[in-house]
Parts: C-alpha cells; sequence; structure tokens
C-alpha cells in the first residue's frame, strides 16, 4: 500500500459520477503501484522479507 492510497480511496468513495470510473480510477492507482514497485526492483531494491 503507498502512502496515497487512502487518499485515492477516499476520493473515490465521495465521487458522484458513474460507478465504472470508481473502478477505472482505483485501476489506474493499482497500476502505478505496480509500476514503480517493478522499477524500484530492476534498480536493485529487494522487498523486505516477511516473516
Amino acid at each position: 500500500m503507498t502512502p496515497h492510497m487512502p487518499f485515492a480511496v477516499e476520493l473515490a468513495e465521495r465521487w458522484q459520477g458513474p460507478p465504472w470510473f470508481r473502478w477505472a480510477f482505483l485501476g489506474v492507482w493499482a497500476l502505478c503501484g505496480v509500476y514503480v514497485l517493478v522499477r524500484l526492483r530492476r534498480n536493485g531494491w529487494r522487498f523486505p522479507r516477511r516473516r
């Protein structure tokens, strides 16, 4: 979860437009998060080990 996700979810829930727009909006945020993770990993950043 990026720090921006709670803000994105709040904004999407407050949105009064068509319901599909909310899912498109959250989908774009998710894609951005995945893209950033892929870029970091390619640059040599390693995920912290989970217990």
